[in-house]
């Protein structure tokens, strides 16, 4: 009974935290989209420069597309979209993901090996990407200057692998999908726990491990 009600009490908590956090990210993503359409124009208007000027609006440009995205996760927790089922091209779905972090691979010139092939898999494209975008972008922030990430896909176990060669998982895995569970200065400990919660509304599942064979992490996803 006692441990019921203190779950009940969390999830109360949670909801009230993510009526907040929704009311807040809607405040802050109209003036946020204004700063990054500005920042593109200023990226255009100096491409050809290669000056103090020209870095400083990449940079804005850069960071203000990594906030948004951390906006539209907090949008997300509180108000998660239904899924919408289709045939997804997994292969090109992760294409554009890491085209997507290409900025944060190319700072610390990280190694990203994408072994997939033509994989075809059933699940909402959106949900999909915003999973997959923040699994990769844990991984590019935990490994070290010219680290790796490798993705792998085994048709016979219909599981996708993400293999990073950072410190692993300092904590218990299971607790990394904890909401706002975080060991980092920065972030807010969202984008693992959204992640689960997608694959789980599709019907699939997410799995984190330390590498057995050597440090690193391993985020295993099953597709049922």
């Amino acid at each position: 009974k006692k441990r019921l009600e203190k779950l009940l009490h969390q999830n109360e908590k949670l909801a009230s935290m993510g009526r907040v956090l929704s009311g807040i990210a809607n405040k802050i993503k109209t003036p946020l989209s204004t700063i990054q359409t500005s920042a593109q124009y200023l990226v255009k208007r100096f491409q050809s420069e290669k000056n103090l000027e020209s870095r400083f609006a990449q940079n804005i440009y850069d960071e203000s597309k990594r906030l948004g995205q951390t906006v539209d996760n907090f949008l997300h927790y509180a108000e998660p979209k239904q899924p919408r089922m289709e045939s997804v091209d997994l292969r090109e779905l992760s294409r554009e993901v890491l085209e997507f972090l290409e900025p944060e691979t190319r700072n610390k010139r990280i190694k990203v090996e994408n072994n997939l092939q033509d994989v075809d898999i059933q699940g909402d494209r959106e949900l999909l990407y915003r999973a997959l975008y923040n699994i990769l972008l844990n991984a590019c922030q935990a490994v070290d200057v010219e680290g790796k990430i490798n993705l792998q896909w085994s048709d016979e176990k219909r599981e996708l692998t993400i293999i990073d060669s950072g410190p692993g998982f300092e904590a218990d895995p299971r607790k990394c999908t904890e909401p706002f569970y975080t060991t980092r200065d920065y972030g807010v400990g969202l984008g693992l726990a959204i992640a689960e919660n997608i694959f789980k509304n599709l019907g699939g599942e997410l799995v984190l491990e330390n590498a057995k064979q050597s440090t690193g992490a391993v985020v295993r996803i099953i597709f049922h």
